[in-house]
């Protein structure tokens, strides 16, 4: 009987560890998303290459864990060149943050899938948003500094 309870006391001892650890390391990967969310979460701005119009970007964390995307400009090149804007929720895959749900909505009702990876460069403070149709990559500058930042 002694036995038997030192052997469950061990066993009982071995779960604990090990749970410990996957939770540990559960975490460590939780903090590297983090972080590297960290790197999108914000308001950003681009120039249509085709018509030159400013489209803005705005990326917030949604309590799933996905990123919200969200759109608008006053000229799509989706969109023949009306206004319109675009949703989706992207998530982080490989040091990029992937959208394949995007869709642009064009005024007078057209819609558009629109899926885009976003490529951080944390060097200079830029992403570059890369589309699946092929369409030219579109570089994008934060007009919003990143949550908890010390800069000035």
């Amino acid at each position: 009987m002694e036995y038997t309870a030192i052997r469950a006391a061990g066993l009982l001892r071995a779960v604990v560890v090990g749970a410990s650890l996957v939770t540990g390391a559960m975490s460590s990967a939780s903090l590297a998303d983090d972080e590297m969310a960290f790197n999108f979460v914000g308001v950003w701005m681009s120039v249509d290459p085709f018509d030159g119009a400013p489209a803005y970007l705005s990326i917030t964390p949604d309590p799933s864990g996905a990123l919200l995307l969200v759109t608008s400009t006053a000229a799509f090149s989706f969109c023949e060149g009306k206004g319109g804007y675009a949703k989706g929720t992207g998530t982080l895959a490989e040091g990029k943050l992937v959208s394949k749900d995007r869709v642009v909505h064009c005024e007078g009702g057209k819609v558009v899938p629109a899926p885009f990876e976003i490529v951080p460069d944390t060097e200079h403070g830029v992403i570059t948003l890369q589309f699946a149709s092929g369409r030219i990559p579109v570089t994008a500058h934060r007009l919003t500094e990143a949550p908890g930042s010390t800069q000035p």
